[in-house]
């Protein structure tokens, strides 16, 4: 039924392909986010779970 279904959409083969390039594209931006970023702060905010501080206090920066 799923086969007959995606047979009767037109250019159905696109769909893989666009899906594919999508999520290439968002797993490459943030893996060039998080390389470029500083290391400081994400020391920073590994730290997070294990300071004292009041909750929403941020002391990282």
């Amino acid at each position: 039924m799923i086969s007959k279904a995606l047979s009767d959409i037109g250019n159905v083969s696109i769909y893989p392909i666009a899906t594919l390039i999508i999520f290439f594209s968002v797993f490459t931006v943030m893996l060039v986010i998080v390389l470029r970023g500083k290391k400081s702060k994400y020391d920073a905010l590994a730290q997070l779970p294990l300071n004292d501080s009041a909750p929403g206090e941020f002391n990282g920066r």
